[in-house]
C-alpha cells in the first residue's frame, strides 16, 4: 500500500466515525426538537440511550447545547449555532491539510 493509499484509508475511517458521532448527535437533538424542549419550561426525560449516545449526549451538555433541568432535557439553539461555528473553525484548517497530505503523498510517489 503506498502512502498516499494509506492517507486515504485514513481519511475514509475518520470520516465515517465523524459521520456516525454527528448522526448520533443530531439524533438526540431532533428527539428534543420533536418534543418541542426548546426551554427549562417546555424539557422532558430523555430517557436511556446506548453507550455512544450517553457519551454524546454528555459532550452535548458539557457545551450546553442540552440542558438539564431536575432530570428533564432542553436544547439550547444559540449554545449549538456556538458550537457549529467552534467546530467549523477547526475541522476547515483539518481538511485542508488532510487533502495537502495526500496530494504531496500522491505526487512524492510518482
Amino acid at each position: 500500500m503506498s502512502d498516499a493509499e494509506a492517507l486515504q484509508l485514513v481519511a475514509a475511517i475518520l470520516g465515517t466515525i465523524a459521520t456516525i458521532i454527528s448522526a448520533v448527535e443530531q439524533r438526540i437533538i431532533k428527539k428534543l426538537k420533536r418534543q418541542g424542549a426548546l426551554s427549562a419550561d417546555t424539557a422532558v426525560p430523555l430517557g436511556t440511550f446506548k453507550p455512544l449516545a450517553r457519551w454524546r449526549l454528555k459532550r452535548l451538555m458539557q457545551k450546553q447545547v442540552i440542558v438539564e433541568t431536575a432530570g428533564q432535557y432542553h436544547y439550547n439553539a444559540q449554545a449549538a449555532s456556538a458550537l457549529r461555528k467552534r467546530r467549523l473553525r477547526v475541522v476547515i484548517p483539518l481538511v485542508v491539510l488532510a487533502v495537502g497530505l495526500v496530494l504531496i503523498a500522491y505526487y512524492a510517489g510518482q
